[in-house]
């Protein structure tokens, strides 16, 4: 028996607009464009955060800088002229030259210094400026300034006080510029100047002291001295023989007050009459150095304010104490016949002996 193959049928017969497996050509190109699209939008969002992550960054760098300047100037002991900031800067931070000349895009930072500041003990002396043991007179317009642009080098002839007195979000004219792109970090260096006063009220003796590791200076009778140093600043004083009686760093405005052969921070006596042979030796006893290791921290005051005390009762007992107590009254034994005193001058004569023993034994 024969038998005839009959033709087979297809299995799907599809209309030029309908889907038999895959993608038409129709469909491929409308994915890509949804992915063109979305491509500028992932790639404008990308844009946009590396640019305010610049702009943010480049506002850090600049806060940094102008912090390391302030602590920079002081201990180095001095203010460079405005070329020379950048260097101060990427030796502070330890950083290359150019991390601090340009920004990471490669355009040039300025670094500018007040026109009108002055410094030193001139008042036409401006940066740069290295302190000695003279110190300046009082600071003007101690200010500076780190401009920087993302966009572009900043220009090398802006004028300080426009760029100084910028509002936000404006940028100095010709320069075409976003003003996002554009920074100024303003640098007040007031604050690293501290005051100091030396103020000699001595008759007969000159004030000494020393400035960081100048040699020794001094004030002459009757006479101060005034200046501005830098914050840190070691002050060195020393009584009038010429002994080392306290050191001290500069973090305020100070000022000491030399009297009697020695430093203090205020007045004792002030400009009292001259205090007689007595009185002199009184205060050589004062001055005189310390016993290197006296007993239970005996010292020359302890014995001077006892002596004080046991003359000042003296007096009372020798003028009486009326109307209770006769002239130079000795008193009994018992404690109804005790003539304060009396008592009291036996008390200070042994204390006084005790303190002068302790201070020389």
């Amino acid at each position: 028996m024969t038998h005839e193959m009959l033709p087979t049928e297809p299995r799907c017969r599809t209309a030029p607009d309908e889907r038999c497996g895959g993608f038409t050509l129709l469909e491929i190109l409308g994915v890509l464009a949804v992915i063109a699209i979305l491509g500028v939008f992932v790639a404008q969002s990308a844009i946009v955060r590396m640019r305010d992550e610049a702009r943010r960054s480049e506002h850090l760098s600049l806060v940094n800088m102008s912090q390391a300047l302030r602590d920079a100037v002081p201990r180095q002991r001095g203010l460079p002229a405005a070329v020379g900031l950048s260097d101060l800067v990427a030796l502070e931070l330890q950083i290359p030259p150019n991390r601090a000349e340009e920004t990471p895009q490669g355009h040039r930072r300025r670094f500018l210094l007040d026109p009108a500041l002055r410094l030193g003990t001139n008042i036409n002396l401006t940066a740069p400026y290295t302190q000695s043991a003279a110190g300046s007179l009082q600071p003007v317009s101690p200010r500076g300034m780190i401009v920087s642009c993302l966009a572009r080098d900043v220009p090398s002839d802006l004028n300080f006080d426009t760029v100084w007195d910028l509002a936000k979000g404006t940028v100095p004219a010709g320069m075409n510029v976003d003003a996002e792109d554009f920074f100024v970090q303003r640098l007040d260096l007031r604050g690293v100047f501290h005051r100091l006063i030396l103020n000699n009220v001595d008759r007969d003796h000159v004030g000494l002291y020393a400035i960081d590791g100048f040699g020794l200076q001094w004030v002459e009778v009757g006479t101060r001295r005034e200046a501005w140093f830098f914050h840190g600043t070691t002050v060195t004083l020393y009584y009038a023989n010429g002994d080392l009686q306290a050191r001290e760093v500069l973090m305020e405005d100070t000022s000491y007050v030399h009297e009697h052969g020695q430093w203090g921070r205020q007045v004792i006596y002030g400009g009292r009459p001259a205090a007689g042979s007595f009185g002199e030796l009184v205060e050589a006893f004062l001055n005189a150095p310390p016993p290197s290791d006296p007993k239970f921290g005996a010292n020359q005051q302890a014995v001077i304010d006892e002596f004080y005390e046991y003359m000042w009762t003296y007096a009372i007992w020798a003028m009486g104490s009326p109307p209770a107590v006769a002239q130079f009254e000795k008193g009994g034994t018992t404690s109804d016949t005790q003539v304060p005193p009396f008592r009291i001058l036996n008390d200070c004569d042994a204390r006084m002996a005790a303190f002068t023993n302790n201070l020389i034994d």
